[in-house]
């Protein structure tokens, strides 16, 4: 696998094209740091997850992943 043994931080990942992005990282094997305002994003705009949540499909994938619920544009919630 390409990106074995890497970490991917994908901002905007729960949903969209952040989602897709991550899902094809993890499938390279990169493990993924989910980040986005929302991580029930997905949800909200009633998107379909093949499984729980977009750490769940990562998981699913083999790779680790992890979210974090973050603005990145607000400092104080980057620090």
């Amino acid at each position: 696998m390409k990106l074995k043994n890497k970490v991917a931080l994908i901002t905007g990942s729960g949903r969209g094209l952040g989602r897709a992005y991550a899902l094809h990282l993890a499938g390279l094997g990169a493990d993924v740091v989910v980040n986005d305002i929302s991580l029930d994003a997905a949800r909200e705009f009633d998107e379909v997850l093949s499984a729980a949540t977009v750490m769940d499909e990562i998981e699913s994938l083999g790779c680790r992943s992890i979210g974090v619920e973050a603005d990145v544009t607000e400092k104080s919630q980057v620090d």
